[in-house]
């Protein structure tokens, strides 16, 4: 079975490539209407396609992919978006009185999953040309899946079954509500009469006179996320709840959720950090393909076999290796040796913003060494190493003379018309292989910035930090919009390069695995949000993550097969076992 994609974003036909595609393409030079042009791009007649891959090799923008799809695979697409667009097969069925969880990289196909579910869009089952009726839709759904739980799911869903959608992409809602009061919004998205009782779960009291238009991005996905639990529907859709939340927030809003469930409704959530997944889902798809061009849902799995077979690369119940490489993103950072010379330290640091104040009594940073940081939202992480790299007015001592780079938290650019080779020129010339090849942004040097999604733009941002010239490198929030491979792939990057280049950085983010994998040592930084924070001295990696973890109160095992770290359920012989003994990790 082979289909043909055409990415029409990347795709610049006439506008420099002179339809190559065609030129060379063996079946249109014998006279074979294989390519026709719609709406100035190519479409590619998928039955006239012989596979020999020369209008894949001959595009310069990397736009087209001829995909032979494993032969095992002998079921008919479930959605397909326009002639030789992203096709999706399979798809996953909700469980009532229980979280399902969707797991796999980017542009594979989980987003159109939850617009189906959410009947934001009604499946085609292949046919671009097809105009279903929604309830046709999904009692055609019910018969593909005869026979199987999915069956009845489906066919309840055909008539009246309300879902409540939580978007992926929560600045669309900003622009919408913006001007609209929090209490106002949600007096609006109540629909159960729980207002309060979600307020105080939340921690919503503070911010509840504020406009929408005045909240961080941590602080408008909670109010997104307790709108959506506010509706009275059966189907509950969270795509990626954990976004912008610092760890201790996201552990708030994961126990929340676990308590919305009951025998009346059931919750599907899209997330990328693996601990936060774990701890939420009973039970786990897999999606599997090739990112923008095809997915493939597997068979539901409970959540820990579901993620061990995700980072293994292999289905074991489809007998499928979907991955020829294993995610080994639980090992510990140990072939790096760091130098005992201190580049730069600190003593006695203050920061005075006004009504947020920061204190750090001591600490360094050695050569190739690499420190993670760690802490709530609001609780001074990005003030912390702003003052460091003194771009920031602050009191004390801070001592070396190193050149620093800096990539920001949030992802903006001064001109989003430029190509990505032009606002990557330096690292082009000089770490091609190791910056640009390693991150995997060869097919996007030709796109515009404005034109990249976020998880590219963050890929590009810190590439374009990392190839400057500098000594030290402050990375803020580098996971942020990536997947899970992609955050395997970024930290080896990452490593890597200044293993090689013998330098040194500092790391903010909230995914701890990212963190426990990068680090050789870990700065915790603890206070009370907005007002105050303590920047405590840099510790071994075990200790900084235990010292943690005590404060937020969680304790952690690791998986037997996969090592990786996994939440204790609060109560549990093991949580009990492992507070009484002061260990948290």
């Amino acid at each position: 079975m082979r289909i043909a994609i055409v990415q029409k974003d990347k795709c610049k036909l006439w506008h420099g490539c002179d339809f190559l595609c065609q030129k060379y393409c063996p079946i249109a030079r014998d006279g074979g209407e294989i390519f026709q042009v719609e709406n100035d791009k190519p479409v590619i007649v998928e039955k006239l396609c012989i596979g020999c891959g020369v209008c894949v090799n001959r595009c310069p923008y990397h736009a087209i992919s001829i995909i032979n799809l494993p032969e095992a695979l002998k079921i008919n697409p479930i959605h397909r978006y326009g002639k030789n667009g992203f096709e999706l097969f399979n798809l996953p069925a909700p469980r009532f009185n229980a979280i399902t969880g969707i797991l796999g990289v980017n542009g594979i196909g989980k987003s159109t999953i939850f617009k189906i579910l959410s009947r934001t869009i009604t499946p085609n089952f292949g046919n671009p040309d097809a105009n279903l009726e929604l309830e046709e839709a999904f009692k055609k759904l019910s018969q593909i899946y005869k026979g199987k739980e999915e069956q009845s799911i489906f066919l309840e869903m055909s008539s009246d079954f309300k879902v409540a959608y939580k978007i992926q992409d929560v600045n669309i809602l900003v622009k919408h509500f913006g001007d609209e009061k929090v209490r106002d919004l949600l007096k609006k998205a109540d629909e159960i009469n729980k207002l309060n009782e979600v307020v105080k779960q939340l921690s919503l009291e503070p911010i509840l006179d504020r406009k929408v238009n005045q909240l961080s991005g941590g602080e408008f996905q909670k109010i997104i996320i307790a709108a959506t639990s506010l509706k009275n529907a059966k189907l509950f859709l969270y795509d990626e709840p954990s976004s912008y939340l610092d760890i201790k927030e996201r552990l708030n809003v994961a126990k929340y959720l676990k308590e919305t469930v009951n025998e009346n409704n059931a919750l599907m959530i899209v997330e990328h950090d693996l601990i936060m997944l774990d701890y939420l889902a009973d039970y786990i798809y897999i999606l599997y393909g090739k990112s923008k061009e095809y997915g493939i849902v597997s068979m539901i799995k409970s959540a820990k076999k579901g993620i061990n077979q995700y980072l293994e690369g292999f289905l074991t119940e489809e007998n499928m290796r979907f991955r020829d490489y294993k995610l080994n993103f639980i090992e510990r950072n140990v072939h790096r040796n760091v130098d005992n010379k201190i580049i730069l330290k600190w003593n006695d640091l203050k920061v005075d913003l006004g009504g947020f104040k920061l204190n750090a009594s001591k600490g360094d940073i050695r050569q190739s060494e690499i420190i993670g940081i760690l802490g709530e939202n609001g609780i001074g992480k990005t003030t912390f190493i702003k003052a460091l790299g003194k771009m920031i007015k602050f009191d004390g001592d801070v001592e070396g003379d190193v050149k620093i780079s800096y990539k920001p938290q949030y992802l903006q650019v001064e001109n989003p018309e430029l190509q990505v080779k032009e606002f990557l020129k330096e690292a082009l010339v000089n770490y091609e292989k190791e910056l640009i090849k390693a991150f995997k942004l060869l097919p996007l040097l030709e796109r515009k910035l404005s034109e990249l999604s976020g998880g590219e733009l963050q890929k590009v941002m810190i590439v374009k930090a990392l190839s400057e010239e500098a000594d030290l490198f402050l990375l803020d929030e580098p996971t942020a919009y990536l997947d899970v491979e992609e955050r395997l792939n970024v930290a080896k990057a990452i490593l890597d390069f200044l293993y090689v280049h013998n330098k040194s950085a500092f790391v903010i983010d909230h995914d701890l695995m990212f963190i426990d994998y990068l680090s050789n040592r870990v700065i915790v930084i603890d206070g009370v949000k907005a007002k105050h924070g303590n920047v405590l001295t840099p510790m071994e990696v075990d200790k900084g993550l235990n010292t943690f973890l005590q404060k937020l109160g969680i304790t952690l095992r690791r998986d037997s097969e996969t090592k990786r770290p996994r939440i204790n359920k609060e109560g549990s012989r093991l949580d009990k076992l492992q507070k009484a003994s002061n260990k948290f990790i």
